[in-house]
């Protein structure tokens, strides 16, 4: 809280869906970061550790784009680059992320009632069967949520662990009309 903005989006988020989807892969394949890092502003802030991720170079900055930022400023912050793709992996970045700040036995207590929690609501469920979920993160052109959503679901069509989460609507309607006349998903 508080603390400044170091990066800005170079496409407008206000375009249309389609208009938006276009402009990300144009500049995907013109080699151009979607983000500009302020790196004025890091250098003055000369940070000792910078939380970063490395799940999504759509969704944020690079690891590569903050790595090399930091070269440039000559700093030796250390990077702490996130990539989780199960509920596992959050509660233990937990932990990493407050070992490299030099708080690691806060971080395993947080962790460890993270931990706790999720044990606590899994016991609850008593083993029954888990609701269908269409989890569609973009309408036009239609993607269904990729690598960002946690494994805890089961997907209403089946991409068999693709990041890439476009998705033609006829498989989309299509899943939901089997799921719906009581088949499953495709």
């Amino acid at each position: 809280a508080g603390l400044p903005a170091l990066t800005r989006s170079r496409v407008d988020s206000s375009l249309p869906s389609a208009a938006l989807d276009a402009r990300v892969r144009e500049l995907l394949r013109e080699g151009v970061p979607l983000y500009e890092l302020d790196e004025e502003r890091l250098q003055a802030l000369a940070p000792d550790v910078v939380v970063t991720q490395e799940a999504c170079e759509v969704c944020a900055v690079s690891l590569e784009q903050v790595e090399a930022s930091l070269a440039r400023a000559g700093s030796r912050a250390r990077v702490v680059p996130l990539r989780p793709s199960r509920l596992a992996h959050v509660v233990d970045d937990v932990e990493r992320v407050a070992e490299a700040c030099g708080i690691a036995e806060r971080g395993h207590e947080v962790a460890h009632e993270l931990r706790r929690r999720l044990d606590r609501y899994r016991s609850s469920q008593n083993g029954g069967p888990r609701p269908r979920v269409a989890m569609i993160e973009w309408l036009e052109p239609p993607m269904l949520a990729g690598h960002w959503v946690l494994n805890r679901r089961r997907p209403l069509v089946d991409r068999q662990g693709a990041v890439e989460t476009r998705t033609p609507w006829y498989l989309v309607i299509g899943s939901l009309i089997g799921l719906a006349a009581g088949g499953s998903a495709l």
